[in-house]
């Protein structure tokens, strides 16, 4: 079933429930009350609401940080944090909680593949901010976007796309607009437009509507295009199932979460995929906090900032690394990163043992 026929079936069915819908290791969730849509909620990082504050820049990353450690401290929601704070007002905090759930349903849209599951009963939850969406309301917008995206796509062939200006400046009513003012701001022929949205905190959709409007006024033209790797073929899947095992018995994590994903890229239907990834993440997790990053230690550069960024840097570690002020440790980077928690701490490891970061003890510890 499409997104729009999952979404009809369940309105005309007039149900209640959840709608669970899963890519890789992306889960949202879109709450029903008789057929009309109350709420949603996503796993994926980028759109928690710490993020979402970040991209409309209601909040700075090192008050969400230290808004996450009271979090941690007293088990409040993270809005609770904020208002007490005085960081929001109660009213401005509920319609950002509303367009970021709204924001969620949207971007199903541009799912290509998933699995889901429908599970009927009450759906009343402390922690989910209710809404009242009609689905017919989410289609036309949803049909909107998938239409935009396709376009977009003919000229952005990917969020690896690097752009560049041509000295003719955008409109300026287009400019007026902050995010926009932003974005042309960060083109630079070097930065991609996974690299723009990590900056921005923002979802590609967003970024690329913007960006395209711009290339369209030819204030932007295509500098380059990055391509993703392509997954080998590799070997049977079931003997690099079978292998995927093996490692996971013997407490190889990473071995194992890299050998799984490829599996999922060449056969993502197998069952048994998702939670021997989760498996694997928990405990190269776990292990990562205890042997290659622990939480408390802060990482450094080992150069200077302007020669790594010069070398072809994945967005993701650009990100990072342009986070490592001396003063913030691992779990504080992890926290205000708009990637999951793995992928950070994998690429925290990976930039450690290329002698990129070093690890030194926080100021309170020098000397223990």
């Amino acid at each position: 079933m499409s997104i729009p026929d999952l979404l009809q079936w369940v309105s005309q069915a007039r149900k209640t429930g959840i709608l669970e819908i899963e890519k890789g290791p992306i889960c949202k969730k879109i709450f029903f009350q008789d057929g009309i849509i109350t709420s949603s909620s996503s796993n994926d990082p980028r759109e928690y609401l710490g993020q979402f504050l970040l991209r409309h820049r209601m909040i700075s990353e090192d008050q969400l940080r230290e808004a996450i450690e009271i979090q941690r401290k007293n088990g409040q929601m993270l809005g609770r944090v904020l208002l007490e704070r005085n960081l929001l007002k109660e009213p401005v905090l509920m319609r950002l909680l509303t367009l970021k759930a709204e924001e969620t349903i949207y971007s199903l849209f541009l799912w290509e593949h998933g699995q889901f599951r429908f599970l009927e009963g009450d759906t009343l939850a402390k922690e989910i901010v209710p809404m009242s969406l009609r689905v017919e309301d989410v289609l036309l917008e949803g049909a909107r976007r998938f239409d935009t995206s396709t376009k977009i796509r003919k000229d952005f062939p990917s969020d690896r796309t690097v752009l560049k200006k041509t000295g003719k400046p955008p409109p300026q009513e287009m400019l007026s607009h902050p995010m926009a003012a932003r974005l042309f701001e960060l083109v630079d022929g070097n930065r991609s437009i996974a690299d723009i949205c990590l900056e921005l905190h923002a979802p590609e959709f967003s970024v690329s509507v913007v960006l395209h409007q711009m290339f369209e006024e030819e204030s932007l033209a295509v500098a380059r295009g990055r391509q993703h790797d392509t997954p080998s073929r590799g070997e049977a899947i079931l003997v690099l199932l079978d292998q995927a095992k093996g490692m996971l018995s013997k407490g190889n994590f990473e071995p194992a979460l890299i050998l799984l994903e490829q599996i999922r890229n060449e056969n993502g239907h197998n069952i048994e995929i998702p939670d021997l990834i989760r498996r694997a993440e928990a405990g190269f997790v776990d292990i990562a906090y205890r042997h290659y990053l622990p939480a408390g230690k802060i990482p450094v550069l080992t150069r200077p900032l302007e020669s790594l960024l010069a070398e072809d840097l994945t967005p993701e570690e650009g990100f990072l690394v342009t986070r490592m002020n001396g003063e913030w440790n691992i779990e504080s980077i992890v926290s205000i990163s708009p990637l999951r928690e793995v992928e950070a701490l994998r690429i925290l490891k990976k930039l450690r043992e290329k002698m990129i970061i070093q690890l030194k003890d926080p100021p309170e510890q020098v000397g223990d």
